[in-house]
């Protein structure tokens, strides 16, 4: 019987500290043998970078469709997703106005299949629209029937 007592006392972890400005020394037992992931400041740290980006993504890259069945075609869908948001955080790190991701996002997505100056667009946007406007608010050139 004494050895199952000793037994389960060596299963416990000494927890020693002191209280605030305390010079007494607390020492307590355990039964936990390890600490938590979530309790060491370090990978709270990352554990908080992750939900942030994953967040980011959810808003920003809603994946509404899955374009295979397959778990590489999941995969490759995630992958590219994460791509694209790595490139959109370079493209924010290297303009010199502020924006915030989902605007930046949004405004990507609506100018990607225009021949423009990202740079400058997001840099000066309003000074950037009118000079596209002015050119396309001209008539279009006329064609004849013999060109």
């Amino acid at each position: 019987m004494t050895s199952q007592k000793f037994s389960n006392i060596a299963r416990k972890r000494v927890v020693r500290g002191t209280p605030n400005a305390s010079t007494a020394t607390i020492t307590l037992f355990s039964d936990l043998l390890f600490k938590g992931v979530g309790r060491h400041p370090k990978t709270g740290k990352k554990k908080g970078g992750i939900k942030v980006l994953f967040k980011q993504m959810k808003q920003n890259f809603p994946l509404k469709y899955f374009y295979g069945e397959s778990a590489n075609a999941i995969k490759i869908q995630i992958w590219v997703t994460l791509i694209a948001n790595l490139l959109l955080m370079v493209m924010r790190k290297g303009l010199t106005r502020q924006w915030s991701f989902s605007g930046l996002a949004t405004m990507v997505r609506i100018t990607l299949m225009y021949y423009v100056d990202f740079h400058s667009l997001f840099n000066n946007p309003e000074k950037e629209w009118v000079i596209i406007l002015s050119e396309a608010s001209g008539a279009p050139p006329e064609s004849s029937l013999f060109d």
